[in-house]
């Protein structure tokens, strides 16, 4: 037989087209955990254009926007008095409120900080020198699988501890973007929408 009936006979084996699956289907398993220990590493190294590389700030800031406006209306004591539609209303009218920290939230290094320290600092504030995000590496995430899970098949959600402290716990929510994971949303733990709440007008500043 020749060279190319030899080849011509792998070819058709659906041997080889299992073996191909079976390593696509793999490489997309591991993928978005690839995608998370990069951009922990560039968190880390705080290099901020190699995080933004690896964000969509568009949707991460419309993320925490309505994070931040569902906790204000809860913590307000709000949600029982309104319908579907008033939160809808009180939604709507909150956003504004909401402008001036989610601007400075959302700057590239101001991203950058709440991934690795899990709060995002207003002026005069901080945090623990030492507090960092916990992961070290793809090894160390693969470790970690349940804390990780496919959202359908475009999207991933994992959980990640600022040195294991639960105010400052996310979680980071990756989808492809092209054959690409990007982070597009946090969510952030109630300790820290409290804490960001609390420093806005009370609710009786707007007409609810």
């Amino acid at each position: 037989m020749t060279r190319a009936g030899r080849l011509r006979r792998t070819l058709r084996s659906p041997w080889l087209w299992c073996g191909v699956a079976a390593v696509l289907l793999v490489a997309y398993l591991i993928s978005p955990f690839v995608a998370a220990a990069k951009l922990a590493k560039a968190v880390k190294a705080r290099d901020v254009p190699a995080v933004m590389a690896r964000v969509e700030a568009g949707p991460l800031r419309r993320s925490l926007t309505r994070q931040l406006v569902r906790g204000y209306i809860v913590l307000n004591k709000k949600e029982g008095e309104l319908g579907v539609l008033g939160q809808q209303m009180v939604m709507a009218m909150a956003v504004s409120l909401f402008d001036p920290i989610i601007e400075q939230m959302t700057t590239p290094a101001q991203i950058s900080e709440l991934l690795r320290k899990g709060w995002p600092l207003a002026k005069g504030e901080s945090v623990p020198n030492d507090a960092g995000i916990g992961i070290g590496g793809l090894r160390d995430l693969l470790r970690r699988l349940d804390r990780a899970g496919f959202i359908g098949l475009t999207e991933f959600r994992l959980v990640v501890d600022i040195d294991g402290s639960p105010e400052r716990r996310l979680g980071w929510r990756l989808r492809l973007d092209g054959l690409k994971w990007k982070l597009y949303a946090v969510d952030l733990p109630p300790q820290l929408i409290k804490r960001i709440v609390d420093r806005l007008p009370k609710a009786d500043k707007i007409k609810i």
